[in-house]
């Protein structure tokens, strides 16, 4: 089994609007757990390769959408830094 892994997703709102965003992370079963706390972005939970959970996303928001701009980055625990409440640090 894989590790879990912690990704920061960003996404331009050609992608969809921020409830329709929650809804899809909500349908995908690889996506273990999610929490916001920036605009236009999500933190995610999940066992999967970034590249399999952008095609996941992308899939769920109806396919290929060139104009929307998506951003998915595993988020390493020894070289992070930021401003942000202590519950997404906990995340």
């Amino acid at each position: 089994m894989a590790d879990r892994r912690v990704y920061l997703f960003s996404y331009s709102s050609a992608l969809g609007t921020r409830e329709q965003i929650k809804e899809c992370l909500d349908e995908i079963p690889a996506i273990e757990s999610w929490r916001t706390e920036l605009p236009n972005a999500f933190f995610l939970i999940s066992q999967v390769a970034a590249n399999t959970l952008t095609d996941l996303i992308v899939k769920c928001r109806g396919g290929n959408d060139r104009n929307a701009s998506i951003l998915i980055t595993e988020i390493v625990a020894d070289n992070l830094q930021g401003y942000l409440t202590p519950e997404s640090w906990r995340f």
